[in-house]
């Protein structure tokens, strides 16, 4: 992690770092663990603090092998798009429709401000949410949130479970805008060119 980005504060932390053990003894005992130990924090990375401009909230990394790259929501060229992935697209394409899709790495909107987060940063092979009580969300995700949104407001986008999205959006006082899973998209978001922000400049 680069020590110049402007997340210091979050990973400096003794619960990060609590954490981040945590993570090392899992792999060690439980077997694979995505996203690799050199994606975990690639949001991070994409996105210096003084870049975001929108934040994406997931739940977890994709539980299979070759599909998390430390980007919620986000998988590998080489594998095919998950349906949470495809309705983000669908959603695009309604805002946009004669604009390009990126590609499924994400990486393009991640290089224009998007910060791809997921509440728990690692998963354990095979088993959705089964990392998200060893403390991701309260070393890492909630003071991430609360630093941004306490220098200015971020559009703020959300997946898992919607009332546990809804509390986390809430309690950090930040501007909720739609849920989205794999079986669809909440009301709030769908039909409502909820991504065509910023001009439209993020999505191409």
């Amino acid at each position: 992690m680069k020590s110049n980005n402007g997340w210091e504060s979050i990973f400096e932390s003794a619960e990060c770092r609590e954490v981040l053990a945590k993570v090392a003894d899992l792999r060690k005992k439980d077997g694979p663990i995505y996203p690799s130990q050199k994606d975990v924090f690639r949001a991070f990375e994409d996105c210096p603090f003084e870049k975001v401009r929108v934040v994406i909230l997931g739940q977890d990394p994709y539980a299979r092998d070759r599909q998390a790259i430390g980007r919620a929501f986000a998988v590998p060229e080489s594998t095919l798009v998950p349906p949470s992935l495809k309705n983000i697209f669908e959603e695009v394409r309604r805002a946009y429709p004669r604009g390009e899709l990126p590609k499924p790495t994400l990486q393009s909107w991640a290089k224009q401000g998007v910060f791809l987060l997921n509440t728990a940063l690692t998963v354990k092979d095979g088993c959705f949410n089964s990392h998200a009580t060893i403390g991701w969300k309260e070393a890492v995700t909630i003071p991430t949130l609360k630093k941004l949104s306490n220098e200015r407001e971020h559009p703020f986008w959300g997946a898992g479970r919607e009332g546990r999205a809804t509390r986390l959006a809430s309690m950090i006082r930040v501007r909720w805008r739609c849920f989205i899973a794999a079986v669809g998209v909440n009301l709030t978001c769908c039909g409502s060119k909820s991504y065509g922000i910023a001009q439209g400049r993020h999505y191409s």
